[in-house]
């Protein structure tokens, strides 16, 4: 079928088919064993030469033209409700009324490229592009007769390429135009067949080193939903929270391809064309972000040796190093930081490094303000196990630095202040019913005190950013918790005053003092998490709770709403009552019926009374929770005593719960516990990462002049630069001999 048709097949693939066939396949098979391309060549200048524009000269498409075509595409391949339009205006067509076969191609080129050339969002951006194929005449995914050669990758097709560019050089640059695949040249399918003496041939025929394919089969698979189109410029807009996932994102250019496939002699060849490492694709990338993207440290000391830029930051805003460090890529981090660092100075054995703090630290070296994208931040707050390898070394010590310089003064102070607050409420607390002057100081003061906590945190949010400010928050259970206390503790003042007006406001006002005594509390835990000897634990009880805890009780709610919760009444929506409550009002009705028998009177005390202690359906739930925790004499006391035929079935039902619930279900959560306990036990590296995020939430409260004089407390310039900071640390070159020692 034709690239703009779905239903008229396209006459391409007479001259060669997709299976090596057509009516060029025998002539260049009889070409290079005889040697005569007469034929051929004869072929090429009537059938060939009546797909291209002008006789192979070319013709200006506006782009406007090529994306609406691409976007029409996409969207016959989406749902209708996930279908989007290109954006933004094409403008006017100023090559509508010029007869290009007219013109000198290459001068009227250059001069339109002059007059109409513009820079969008920093990128150079034309408004046409040069066509040889006919867009009419092209294959399903937008091929001409070069690529379909291409495609195939045979000793015959391969000659055939040769050849068409001899008689038709513009054609080394025609491009795919599907959505799948728009922009892949021929140089790229040559890198992609791995045939380096095509891609010397296309080189050196005028191919264009900087093309860019911006096909979806070459994208990122996390962003393929949100690819859309906009009218005034040639590339994709994708969204850019990406974590670049999938095996074909090869970042558009030649270069990042031969990078991407680990060609080394490719790459060093396109480089010897002029092929520059550090241009950017549509996320930003340059060749060294793609490399630590798909873990090539090879190819990566390759392009560093090339003449790659090791400082470039993409459109996340994240350098090489940086990158490496946020998806967990090690050995190419610890590569790159190798690379990056600098020598001071050799004394024997032992030699003294210095690595720049530049994409390390969480601090900008040059005015103080927070750096989100920097490396320990990538790792602090990383979501991986991979990521707690980085806490060896360097990572390790600046955090080290970082809280013998300000960070365990800021937590004694923090908890010195907590301590307050904590010791005025309890007083107000305590001297509620008596010694009134008492409590109405500590009230004052407690109120005093989360005024001023909560001004400090307003600011810290505006300094930092609302966002950043939470998201360094909310990796704290008990630090939510507490910031929650102080907005219920500013709460309790107008329900105070409201008193006066309802007695109810005191029961809300009690409820919620109960409430901010026991959260408060928590806040503790805070505090335990930077110390090493009762951190950890900390750590096991959320990770507890989370994980086994949540798990468990999931489980658990079937089995007891399986035991405790039948069908009873449905006069009511879904009014459930437990399965032990129909056993229990049966043994009701038969005591009440026995009673009858013997004259016994509702009050009267005698043998073997039955009491029903289930009233509803409620109250069978929580039954069945205390029997669950081993505290089934009752239940089991008021069964024995039942009167009715189907007790010998509800000792049964009450076996089978013992054993389900209370035996195997809480002996299941203590064994998951435990395994949660040990797997902690043997990672101290997770306690590091809950230590690292204390430090972070500390280095943020403070202002950006405070945290740049720490900086320059545990870092020293580089070289004369005094602006550029470095960690210095001293490692003995014989690792056997000794471990690393740093200052």
């Amino acid at each position: 079928m034709s690239f703009n048709s779905s239903d008229v097949p396209s006459t391409l693939y007479s001259l060669v088919d997709e299976q090596g066939g057509g009516i060029l396949s025998p002539w260049i098979k009889y070409a290079r064993s005889s040697g005569d391309y007469s034929i051929l060549e004869e072929y090429l200048d009537t059938a060939v030469k009546s797909y291209l524009y002008n006789g192979g000269k070319g013709k200006l498409v506006p782009i406007s033209q090529l994306v609406t075509i691409r976007n029409k595409q996409r969207n016959a391949m989406l749902g209708a409700l996930r279908r989007k339009k290109g954006r933004g205006k094409s403008g006017p067509n100023i090559l509508e009324h010029i007869d290009q076969d007219a013109l000198s191609s290459g001068d009227f080129l250059k001069a339109l490229k002059v007059l109409d050339g513009g820079m969008i969002k920093g990128r150079r951006s034309f408004k046409y592009r040069e066509l040889v194929w006919d867009m009419d005449q092209r294959g399903r995914l937008g091929e001409n007769l070069l690529h379909v050669c291409m495609l195939l990758n045979t000793a015959d097709m391969n000659e055939l390429v040769k050849q068409m560019t001899y008689r038709f050089p513009k054609i080394v640059n025609d491009i795919f135009l599907s959505e799948e695949y728009y922009g892949l040249s021929p140089l790229h399918q040559a890198i992609v067949n791995e045939d380096l003496e095509m891609v010397y041939f296309l080189c050196r025929k005028g191919a264009d080193v900087h093309q860019r394919c911006y096909g979806s089969f070459f994208c990122a698979d996390d962003q393929k939903a949100s690819r859309t189109d906009s009218l005034e410029h040639e590339w994709v807009d994708l969204v850019q929270s990406t974590k670049y996932t999938g095996q074909m994102y090869w970042g558009e250019y030649p270069l990042s391809f031969a990078a991407c496939t680990n060609q080394v002699d490719c790459f060093r060849l396109l480089r010897a064309m002029k092929a520059d490492p550090n241009m950017p694709d549509t996320n930003g990338n340059t060749v060294l972000h793609l490399t630590v993207i798909h873990d090539l440290p090879e190819m990566f000391m390759l392009a560093v040796e090339l003449g790659a830029n090791l400082h470039v930051r993409n459109n996340l805003k994240l350098t090489p190093l940086a990158l490496a460090a946020r998806l967990a890529k090690k050995q190419i981090y610890d590569l790159i930081l190798e690379c990056d660092m600098d020598i001071s100075w050799r004394y024997g054995p032992v030699v003294c490094k210095a690595y720049p703090l530049n994409d390390v630290d969480t601090i900008n070296e040059s005015d103080g303000s927070l750096n989100p994208n920097s490396v320990i931040a990538n790792v602090v707050y990383g979501d991986k196990v991979e990521h707690l390898e980085f806490f060896d070394g360097l990572i390790e010590e600046v955090l080290e630095s970082k809280w013998q310089t300000f960070g365990k003064k800021q937590l004694f102070m923090s908890l010195a202040g907590y301590i307050y607050f904590l010791a005025v409420f309890y007083l107000a607390f305590m001297t509620r019913d008596a010694h009134i002057l008492i409590r109405m100081i500590s009230e004052v003061l407690c109120l005093l005190a989360v005024v001023v906590r909560t001004f400090k945190d307003c600011i810290d949010a505006q300094r930092t950013g609302f966002n950043r400010w939470w998201n360094s928050i909310k990796a704290f259970p008990e630090k939510v918790l507490h910031k929650f206390c102080q907005i219920l503790v500013i709460c309790t003042v107008p329900l105070r005053l409201g008193c006066y007006l309802d007695d109810s406001f005191l029961v809300i006002e009690n409820f919620m003092v109960v409430c901010i005594v026991i959260m408060s509390t928590l806040h503790f835990l805070f505090y335990c998490r930077s110390l090493k000897f009762v951190g950890p634990f900390v750590l096991m009880v959320y990770k507890i709770i989370v994980r086994d805890m949540l798990r468990f009780l999931l489980i658990y709610s079937f089995f007891l709403m399986g035991f405790a919760q039948g069908i009873f009444n449905l006069e009511i929506f879904l009014n459930l009552n437990s399965a032990f409550f129909v056993i229990f009002k049966s043994c009701e009705r038969a005591e009440i019926v026995y009673r009858q028998m013997h004259n016994y009177t509702d009050d009267e005390e005698y043998v073997e009374r039955f009491e029903n202690i289930m009233e509803d359906g409620w109250e069978a739930v929580m039954r069945m929770f205390i029997m669950s925790v081993g505290e089934f004499g009752a239940l089991y006391k008021n069964l024995n005593e039942c009167k009715s035929s189907i007790a010998p079935q509800s000792k049964v039902f009450f076996i089978l719960f013992e054993l389900i619930v209370t035996v195997m279900l809480l002996n299941l959560l203590i064994a998951m516990m435990t395994r949660t306990y040990e797997k902690i036990a043997e990672t101290e590296k997770e306690w590091k990462r809950q230590w690292a995020q204390v430090i972070l939430m500390l280095e943020q409260s403070s202002s950006a002049s405070e945290r740049l004089l720490s900086l320059y407390r545990y870092t020293r310039p580089i070289r004369s630069d005094k602006r550029r900071r470095a960690f210095v640390v001293k490692v003995k070159s014989d690792v056997s001999i000794g471990k690393k020692m740093f200052r």
